[in-house]
Order: C-alpha cells, then structure tokens, then sequence
C-alpha cells in the first residue's frame, strides 16, 4: 500500500512540473507577441511622424525657387528613404505574424487565447498601417497639384496668354520629350531655359514620388487587403496596440508575478490533496 501512495505521490509530482513547464512556456509566448505588437506599432508611430515632416517639406519645396530648396531637397529624399526603409521592417514583422498565424491554425493551439491575441495585434497594425499608406498615397496626389499649379504659374510669366488645362499639364508631366514644353514657350525665349530647367525638376520630383509609391504599395499589397469581417475584433483590440509601449515592460512584469503567485497557490493546493490522500 506505501509503494502505491509513494508512486501516486511521484505521479503528482511530475504532473505539477509539467503543468508549470507549460504555463511557463505560454507566459513566454504571450509576452513575446506583446513586445513584438509593440515595437512594430512604435515603427509604425515613426512613419506616421515622418509622414508629417514629407507633407510640411513638400509644400515648402513646391513653393520656393528651385535654386533655393537644395537642402530642403535633400531632407525629403531622405525622408523618403527612411520611409522606405522602415516599412519594409514593419513588413517583414507583419509577414512573420501572418506565418505565425497560419501554423498555429493548423496546430494544437488553433482554438487558444494566444492565437487570438495574435490574430487581433495582426489585424490592427495592418489596419493602422494601411491607414497610413493611405496618408502617403494622399500626399503623392497633392505633391503633384502643387507641382502643377507651380508650372501653371511659370507658364503665366513666360507667356501671360499661356492658359495650360489640367490635361495639358497632365500631359506634360507624363511625357518623355521636352519638346512639348518649348511648344508651349511662345515668347521671351531667354527665359525658356530657366522655365524648362524648373518644369524639368518638378517632373523628375514627381516621377520619383510616384516610384516610391509604386514601390510601398506593391510591397503592403496583401496587407491592404484585410479580411472585413474581423474589422471589430480589430477596432477593440487597438487601444491596446497603440498603448501597448507604454506598459509593456511594467505590464510584463505584472504578468508574470501574477502568473507566479498563481502557480504557487496551485502547488500548495496539489501538496493539500497529496497529504490528504496520504
């Protein structure tokens, strides 16, 4: 009868060290995507800030002379670059959690917490940075009709009867040749270099913009398109992605004292039973 209580008691024993391996392994887990969630959300914050900064440049560039915005010029490709740059992190970690998401689903934890919890962070960053690639696409537009409504008044100096239609700028900025700038410089030919050299750099400007955009939207393509449905479950999930920052490291340590003293009262409540059955 005692070998039977000592190997009931050994039994016991490894259950609670397996029960606490795996509540280890899934604090763990679950801390992981929340620090994950919360990095690519502080990402995407920066993009958003840059964003700001390329839509105040723009208007200053689009209304100085062209020999004045060299450095403000020079901040924008930047800019622009670090733009680029940092989406294709935020890209690269929304595609680790989109892989993520697609294994667990065929996993044993299909129907856990964990899974939801990472399927709700994945749905809200896609949806907040979709928003902000929205912004940027927005900018691209109003860059251009800042470019053009500058090239409508270069036109003017040069030629005060010169009245350029939308079209007609549209079709200059989407052609290769110049000469359909000098055919419409009727007059003051001294100026035409000065013009066309202006003309010219709005139009590589633009090229150059809608290149990036061309670039970013073909890299968030799949991203863009999100599964409508899980749009709620996403819109409560939010609050908690954009805060996620500021309580993760405090809201990390929380979890796991909590998980702690959890676990404590269930080995205490497990040697109860094992001395009640001894």
């Amino acid at each position: 009868m005692a070998d039977i209580f000592v190997d009931r008691l050994e039994e016991l024993r490894r259950r609670n060290m397996e029960i606490e391996e795996d509540e280890k392994e899934n604090e763990y887990e679950e801390d992981v995507v929340l620090l994950e969630a919360s990095e690519l959300n502080r990402k995407v914050d920066e993009i958003e800030l840059k964003l700001n900064e390329v839509r105040s440049l723009q208007y200053e560039i689009s209304t100085s002379p062209l020999s004045q915005n060299g450095a403000l010029k020079e901040r924008y490709a930047k800019l622009l670059a670090e733009i680029n740059q940092q989406s294709q992190t935020v890209q690269k970690g929304l595609k680790r959690f989109q892989d993520d998401i697609k294994r667990d689903e065929l996993g044993p934890i299909r129907n856990s917490a964990e899974l939801r919890i990472k399927k709700s962070h994945y749905s809200a960053l896609s949806r907040k940075l979709k928003n902000i690639m929205s912004v940027y696409t927005r900018l691209g537009e109003q860059y251009k009709e800042q470019c053009k409504d500058v090239i409508k008044k270069q036109m003017r100096i040069v030629d005060p009867t010169a009245n350029l239609s939308d079209g007609k700028i549209e079709e200059m900025l989407e052609s290769n040749e110049v000469s359909v700038f000098h055919e419409s410089i009727l007059i003051q030919p001294s100026l035409k270099k000065q013009v066309l050299d202006e003309v010219e750099a709005r139009r590589t400007e633009i090229r150059k913009l809608e290149q990036n955009l061309k670039e970013l939207y073909d890299m968030f393509y799949d991203f863009m398109l999100l599964n409508e449905p899980q749009g709620d479950l996403a819109d409560n999930i939010e609050y908690n992605v954009d805060n996620a920052a500021a309580y993760v490291e405090p809201g990390t340590q929380t979890t796991v004292t909590s998980a702690r003293m959890m676990q404590n009262e269930n080995t205490r409540l497990r040697w109860v039973i094992c001395c009640v059955v001894l």
